[in-house]
């Protein structure tokens, strides 16, 4: 693992910006150092072992209702902080932040489900 974000709370994620400078990053230093990829790792022995050893892996199947209990948390929050007036908007522009992510992850998901399933 070269990486690893470690969040303070579940909204508390890199945006895609930071991930992909990240990975562009590690890409071109495992070419420089090694001429590629150290190690390549598939989905079997991604489900075998984990970074994380005390976590289960979420299956795909799993993160569609996972991302709509994010979104729907991201609306009720939306509504009381709309309340707040001045203090709100900070609030409000980060659960917009937010709620444009998941809406970008589920569009990412669900993509990825339609590809897994013409394959089956």
């Amino acid at each position: 693992v070269r990486y690893l974000y470690a969040g303070t709370d579940f909204a508390d994620r890199p945006a895609d910006d930071e991930v992909f400078a990240v990975l562009n990053k590690l890409d071109v230093e495992l070419r420089r150092i090694t001429g590629g990829p150290v190690f390549r790792v598939t989905a079997a022995q991604a489900r075998e072992r984990s970074v994380r050893p005390d976590r289960r892996a979420v299956e795909l199947e799993e993160l569609t209702p996972y991302y709509r209990g994010i979104l729907c948390t991201t609306l009720v929050l939306e509504k009381r902080f709309g309340g707040w007036g001045r203090s709100g908007k900070k609030a409000l522009r980060e659960v917009d932040d937010h709620q444009q992510m998941v809406r970008r992850y589920m569009k990412a998901l669900e993509e990825t489900v339609r590809l897994k399933r013409q394959e089956t």
